[in-house]
């Protein structure tokens, strides 16, 4: 097993793709300092896994990226890859070469892979745990490390022997198993707090439910007696209300039969308000339909009105549309009588020309003949003729000249006149530019101002979608809320639901009472369900009813017998029933109520007085009495030193704190010291009906959540951004083309001005010329004078010999003349005809514009015109539609006043219907009256049996029932009073009593064998732990140890290798320590040396004292590769020999690569691998392989 490749890719200073290829023997890098050689050792270290940023030489992993020269850019990424082949099965890998890939991005993100496959650093590091080349081992070796394995840090030199000794594993089983066992420490420390806590509580509901068993049979006891009592006092008080019940009777009877003819007149006034709501309904139907016919009225004018605006804007386009057309066909027009009369002006001037032409060539012709004559009469007068023919010559050169001159002057009038006039159409075609561009400015304005509502737009609805976003971001939120709000209601709900249905904390016959309704005929209720208070009194309520809570309140006596009975048949245990018997109350007790009320008058103005605990209870009044018995005398104070001041003072009244400490007249003083829980008993369906009050009013907020989320989602969708983005663009494009029209137009123009402004330089150009041609006219004019003068001297000289000659010379001249005058006329004829062409060209181009703009202008007119037609049609509808509606209209008005009359009709039978039973009612609250005072004659005489029946039902909860006594004269009622005295004393000595105590006994029992068997679980974990741990210890001792020995044997042989046979060199282990944390000495006296310490030591000394120890280390157990960062460097040569013949040694087992500048070293490597750097700040790997040919990678 060794390591066959590594491949770098911009790790460190290695910006390209570097490939080394290593074989198993001796490999040696080689180079300068600073061009990476190490890097190679850091890049190989960094692929196993490395962490620690210092042990590659930086202060952050991501600097071990390429970091860019000056020529390079940074890279984003580094890669190292090694390659290890797996032949002898070292790695745990089912495969026989195996790759390790690690990359790191500038992000922090990185990537490990095994064999291309993704996996994690702790894969990697378990891959190569124990076999001596994981980043932090033997494998790689630098020279610092000498130091550290040598220095007095003994955790450097431990993770050798460590690694070595292959305890690394057991190491890391033990410290999970530390873990798991201070885990296991905790837990049962708080089973064994919850146990304590449980067992104390179990022996104590243990003495609760024996005190409760006894308080049962007393009570029950004392129940039977003090009934019996009570039945006996009230047998002979009901006979006395039987006059007035018959009385009664037939006052109800009367009121029925005034009840029935109510009854009947409320139904007739119900089947009227039934008419009323129906004609009402038609009624409102009919106006919604007549609003209804109304906005449809309203939309069809409005149409109407737009369609008309646009119809008329559409008639000023056409007018427009025309008049232009009009404009361009009358320039056209013109254009082409300019053409026409530029034609027939080419016409004449070329027949002008021709004829010139044919003239020019006779006189031509005859001025040949004229100066042959000429010729052969001047050589016959000799020098006279001679001496005439050159003053000729001179005054007709000037006379030619002087009239070309004039020509030139009159050519350049006319093109003077051409240029104002070309002056003149440039300035008509600016007069036409300035109009379109008037035009154009007002459009362009309007785009502009298209643009800006476009943007305003677009910038509205991006405000209202993000405003719509936020509040739909607050309203998620508020939804969110709202719905946890609903599931806490909810489960709040079903908890107190739960417990109404199990009927919580209820006794067995109970339950089954109150599940069971074929037992009773008259209303029942428990106790805990027949009222209900607000939260701050509901402790205290609680407190003073908890031993009532579950009692039965009947009405009927039958159902309290047949209650009774249907317990014993069925024998389902213990039921509690409250009835209230009646009875008189007799002079003492009516004086003792009298007495009572006065001092409830003098309590209430007691301070710390709150409230009347009857008072803040909500219930229905059919258990009035029960109430009234249980509660009339208790009262809600301040707090306990004001009940005890009360209970002082007021002997007859109980007291109760909203903290719920009861002081009762009797002496018995209950005190809490903490408050119960809010989920109490008593009320517990008002709460659930509150509940579910709250519950509906939050359900519905959520729905109105939801609907508001979902029409600000739908508000949402419909605002198209895109589109208002489109309008704008669209609206932009359009402002732009305007634009460039405008500049087209103004580019246009200020070329036609700058044209006119070159044609009037033209023409003072003109204008000058003439004038400097027409001085020179005249200067020659006063040189011809001047010739002819001397030639009419010299003429009368020759007279005689010239009057021959003297009439052919005088045509000859005229001759000449002419043929001057035609060749100017020639060159004048041909400018203006060019002139003429050129107006002709420009006159058609115009032409072309204008009838292009024409089929431009009647395209729009046939459009407008086709719009206009459609509109008329739909102008037509809309007053056709426009009159039906208005028709429509007046219909329904009619039917709403038909309804209108049905309506009254229906309310004044109501009112007549109202008086009648006004009168009915008031006979009814006559019958009333009459009823009411003999109900008082019958509940006074009902109040005095109540009292009875109160009495007992304060003590016992149940209703009695009327009996007949026989021996009423005969019984000892004094015997029975003291009886019944002395068990109350007995169960007023057992003090508060738990009815639950032994279902919560039974219950937490079964807890606390739960504890006791989770607690002994935990017991014997630990000791499985401990005795783990213990294994664990005594197998890596023993191993660690073995190890130990071998390395210290094979480091002593070694060390005497590499120095003198009898040196001596030892290992020792610290002793009286755990071997697995104790401190390793190394022991070295080199040469007779007795060093104190091995710090004393040379460099060198000490690198070959930490080779024989890493080698001692490679004989137990071989690491497949060793990597050596120039550890051969404060080696001398003899050293170096001794060290290259140790490494030659070991390298048949183990692959070593080395880090050198020693030349002895690289003789010794069958590899040689340089590292260069030809670029500054990139290395460059050269491989020299002595045994095959050279390679370069």
């Amino acid at each position: 097993m060794y390591l066959s490749k590594v491949e770098i890719f911009g790790f460190k200073s290695f910006a390209n793709k570097v490939e080394i290829k290593f074989n198993s023997g001796l490999t040696a890098i080689v180079g300068p300092n600073g061009c990476g050689k190490t890097n190679v050792v850091d890049a190989i270290r960094w692929a196993l896994g490395e962490q620690r940023t210092s042990t590659l030489r930086s202060d952050k992993m991501e600097n071990v990226i390429f970091n860019g020269t000056a020529h390079r850019k940074p890279l984003g990424m580094a890669e190292v890859s090694l390659t290890i082949q797996n032949n002898k099965g070292i790695l745990p890998i089912e495969y026989t070469e195996v790759t390790i890939t690690r990359r790191l991005f500038r992000s922090g993100e990185s990537e490990y892979l095994i064999n291309k496959t993704p996996c994690r650093l702790k894969d990697i590091q378990n891959l190569f745990l124990d076999t001596g080349m994981s980043s932090n081992a033997y494998s790689v070796i630098e020279l610092k490390m000498i130091e550290d394995i040598l220095s007095n840090r003994a955790d450097d030199r431990r993770i050798l022997f460590e690694e070595a000794a292959g305890v690394n594993k057991y190491k890391h089983r033990r410290k999970a198993a530390l873990r798991k066992l201070e885990a296991v420490k905790q837990d049962l420390i708080r089973v064994n707090d919850i146990y304590t806590e449980v067992q104390k509580k179990v022996n104590s509901l243990e003495r609760q439910s024996k005190k409760a068993e006894q308080f049962n049979r007393l009570y029950q006891e004392a129940r039977e007696l003090e009934i019996n009592l009570a039945e006996r006092e009230i047998a002979g008080l009901k006979k006395k209300i039987d006059v007035s019940l018959q009385l009664l009777e037939n006052l109800q009877s009367e009121k029925q039969a005034l009840n029935s003819k109510i009854e009947e007149l409320d139904q007739y006034q119900q089947n009227l308000y039934t008419q009323l709501d129906e004609v009402e309904t038609k009624l409102e139907k009919k106006r919604e339909e007549i609003l209804r016919s109304t906005e449809d009225i309203y939309k069809v004018k409005e149409n109407l009105v737009r369609n008309r605006e646009r119809f008329k804007n559409n008639e000023n386009n056409l007018t427009r549309l025309n008049l232009a057309i009009d404009d361009n066909l009358k320039k056209i027009e013109l254009l082409k009588n300019s053409i026409s009369e530029s034609q027939h002006k080419i016409k004449l001037i070329d027949e002008e020309i021709l004829n010139s032409k044919n003239k020019l060539v006779e006189l031509e012709a005859k001025k040949g003949e004229y100066e042959d004559f000429l010729k052969q009469r001047n050589d016959e007068i000799g020098d006279k003729r001679k001496e005439l023919q050159q003053l000729y010559s001179e005054f007709n050169e000037l006379k030619n000249h002087h009239e070309k001159l004039i020509i030139r002057i009159q050519n350049n009038n006319e093109s003077i006149k051409s240029l104002n006039e070309k002056i003149s159409k440039l300035e008509q075609t600016i007069e036409n530019l300035s109009k379109f561009l008037e035009e154009l400015t007002q459009e362009h304005y309007k785009a502009k101002t298209r643009v800006r509502e476009a943007e305003v737009s677009l910038s509205k609805a991006q405000d209202r979608k993000a405003e719509i976003e936020q509040e739909i971001s607050k309203l998620q939120q508020e939804e969110l809320e709202t719905r946890s709000a609903l599931n806490a209601i909810k489960n709040k709900i079903e908890f107190i639901q739960n417990l109404i249905d199990n009927l919580e904390g209820i006794t067995k016959g109970t339950k089954e009472l109150i599940l069971r309704q074929d037992w009773n005929k008259g209303e029942r209720i428990l106790v805990a369900d027949a009222g209900s208070t607000e939260e701050k009194y509901r402790i205290a309520v609680e407190n003073i009813l908890k031993n009532y809570l579950s009692y039965i309140l009947i009405q009927l006596k039958d159902d309290l017998k047949r209650g009774i009975n249907y317990l014993k048949e069925n024998q389902l245990g213990q039921a509690n029933f409250y009835f209230p018997f009646e009875r008189k109350q007799s002079l003492w007790e009516r004086f003792n109520s009298y007495s009572i009320n006065r001092q409830k008058r003098k309590i209430i103005r007691e301070k710390g007085f709150i409230a009347w605990l009857k008072d803040v209870i909500e219930y229905s009044k059919n258990w009035e009495k029960f109430f009234d018995k249980v509660l009339g005398n208790v009262c809600i104070v301040q707090d306990a030193d004001t009940a005890q001041y009360l209970l002082e003072k007021y002997k007859y009244f109980d007291f109760v704190t909203l903290d719920g400490d009861v002081f009762r007249s009797s002496g018995f003083i209950e005190v809490s010291g903490e408050k119960f829980s809010s989920e109490t008993a008593f009320g517990r369906k008002k709460i659930l009906s509150e509940l579910n009050d709250i519950y509906i009013k939050e359900a519905y907020k959520l729905e109105q959540l939801t609907n508001k989320l979902a029409d600000l989602n739908s508000e949402l969708k419909s605002i198209n951004i895109r589109a208002y983005q489109d309008n704008l663009n669209f609206v932009r494009n359009d402002e732009s083309t305007i634009e460039k029209q405008l500049s087209q137009i103004q580019f246009e123009r200020n070329r036609t001005l700058e044209e006119i402004e070159k044609l009037n330089l033209e023409i003072s150009h003109f204008k000058k010329i003439n004038d400097e041609i027409q001085q020179k006219v005249n200067q020659i004019q006063n040189e011809l004078d001047a010739k002819k003068l001397v030639i009419d001297s010299k003429e009368c000289e020759l007279n005689e010999e010239l009057n021959k000659i003297k009439e052919i010379e005088n045509i000859h001249n005229s001759n000449l003349a002419g043929i001057n005058e035609l060749k100017i006329n020639l060159t004048r004829l041909e400018s203006e005809n060019i002139n003429h062409h050129n107006q002709i060209e420009r006159n058609q181009a115009e032409i072309v514009s204008l009838e292009s703009d024409i089929l431009k202008f009647k395209s729009e007119i046939e459009n407008l015109i086709e719009e206009n037609d459609q509109l008329k049609k739909l102008l037509q509808e809309l007053e056709l539609q426009e009159k039906t509606l208005e028709d429509k209209k007046k219909i329904l008005n009619e039917e709403l006043n038909i309804i209108l009359a049905e309506l009254n009709s229906i309310r004044a039978k109501i009112s007549e219907n109202d008086k009648i039973l006004h009168e009915r009612r008031k006979q009814l609250d006559e019958i009333n009256e009459r009823i009411h005072q003999n109900e008082i004659t019958v509940n006074e005489s009902n109040l005095k049996i109540q009292n009875i029946i109160e009495r007992i039902n304060e003590e016992y909860q149940i209703k009695l029932e009327f009996k007949e006594f026989d021996d009423i004269a005969s019984f000892n009622f004094v015997e029975a009073a003291e009886k019944l005295h002395s068990l109350k004393d007995k169960i007023r000595s057992l003090g508060p009593v738990n009815s639950l105590a032994f279902q919560e006994y039974e219950e937490e029992k079964k807890r606390l064998e739960f504890l006791t068997e989770q607690r002994n679980d935990l017991i014997e974990s630990e000791k499985e732990l401990v005795q783990v741990i213990e294994e664990i210890n005594q197998t890596a001792q023993k191993q660690f140890l073995e190890t130990f020995e071998k390395i210290r044997t094979n480091f002593i042989e070694t060390f005497r290798t590499l120095f003198d046979p009898g040196d001596e060199a030892d290992l020792r282990l610290e002793e009286n320590v755990d071997p697995l944390e104790a401190k390793i000495e190394i022991i070295a006296k080199p040469k007779g040396k007795r060093p104190t310490s091995i710090d004393l030591l040379s460099q060198g000394e000490k690198t070959l004292t930490a080779t024989a120890l890493l080698f001692a280390i490679y004989l137990v157990k071989p690491s497949p590769f060793c990597i050596l960062d120039e550890v051969d460097a404060p080696l001398d040569d003899a050293n170096i020999k001794r060290f290259i013949r140790l490494i030659n040694k070991f390298s048949v087992n183990t692959q070593f690569i080395i880090v050198t500048h020693n030349k002895l070293t690289m003789e010794a490597a069958q590899t040689l691998y340089g590292v260069t750097m030809e670029e500054e700040g990139v290395s460059k790997i050269v491989a020299v392989r002595f045994t095959e040919e050279a390679t370069v990678a």
